[in-house]
């Protein structure tokens, strides 16, 4: 996980769906700068700094023309730890614990996007968009519910 610590922002293909590709797939991962002595500290920053009130934030976009030519955007804002060095060593691996669950997390919420525009494509782009943007939302909502905002599967920090 310590490469999204290196760069401003990654940009990453995600895997086309054998039966309906997508014309273009594209995930980026934007970074928002935490920092802190301890976990204590670091959880502070997150819960002030953090995109929407919450530790991380997942967009989805899907868009297609007349001939159903169809592409996917996903964006997640994660946080970036400044200097990781300044925790010990069992505070970075409970950092880098909670990191990877979080960032799990938001592909569960990619994944409900891209999982709708692939429902969109497979019906050659004649639907009621409004209809899938209300099921696409709900679809979200429930599995927020499901795992607590990421909580009941590991995205919270232990110290």
């Amino acid at each position: 996980m310590r490469i999204f610590r290196l760069v401003p922002f990654l940009i990453l293909p995600l895997a086309a769906h054998a039966q309906a590709p997508l014309a273009a797939d594209e995930l980026i991962i934007k970074p928002y700068t935490i920092s802190g002595s301890s976990l204590a500290e670091v959880e502070e920053q997150l819960n002030s700094k953090g995109p929407h009130g919450y530790w991380a934030w997942a967009q989805t976009r899907w868009r297609w023309d007349g001939n159903c030519n169809m592409s996917f955007r996903a964006e997640i804002t994660m946080p970036r730890l400044e200097d990781p060095g300044r925790l010990t060593a069992a505070e970075q691996a409970e950092w880098d614990r909670m990191y990877a669950a979080l960032l799990d997390h938001e592909m569960g919420h990619v994944t409900i996007g891209r999982d709708t525009a692939l429902a969109i494509k497979a019906a050659d782009c004649k639907v009621d968009s409004q209809a899938y943007d209300a099921e696409f939302r709900a679809a979200q909502k429930a599995y927020d519910a499901r795992t607590n905002h990421g909580i009941d599967t590991g995205a919270t920090l232990n110290y």
